[in-house]
């Protein structure tokens, strides 16, 4: 990954120090070592993928798409570029706006 270096034992992207890298770039980062580290690896797995802005995620899929590896990976959300969307603990489709009634649970407070 270009400006992907050590510096007194720090890793550094693009010159900055982990604790100043964005979420978005630690995620890109730490794939990217990941797959130096094991070449052989076919995916990773990655969580927080709302991490990063659409045109990112979008160069993050170029860029795996070029070293051959896949992605299992979370993302919250509840655009079009999220393929499974849970609310109440249930899958809803897209065009729905409210989980069945006769799935919801109902809490009570106090009551296990």
């Amino acid at each position: 990954m270009p400006e992907l270096s050590v510096v007194n034992g720090e890793i550094t992207y693009k010159g900055m120090k982990w604790d100043n890298m964005s979420g978005s770039e630690q995620l890109r980062v730490s794939t990217a070592i990941i797959r130096k580290l094991n070449p052989e690896c076919g995916f990773v797995l990655v969580d927080k993928l709302e991490q990063m802005d659409n045109e990112t995620l979008q160069e993050f899929a170029q860029w795996l798409e070029g070293e051959e590896l896949q992605v299992i990976a979370t993302r919250v959300g509840t655009g079009d570029e999220c393929s499974i969307i849970i609310e109440d603990g249930y899958s809803v489709s897209q065009n729905d706006t409210e989980t069945p009634k006769e799935k919801k649970p109902s809490f009570q407070k106090g009551v296990f």
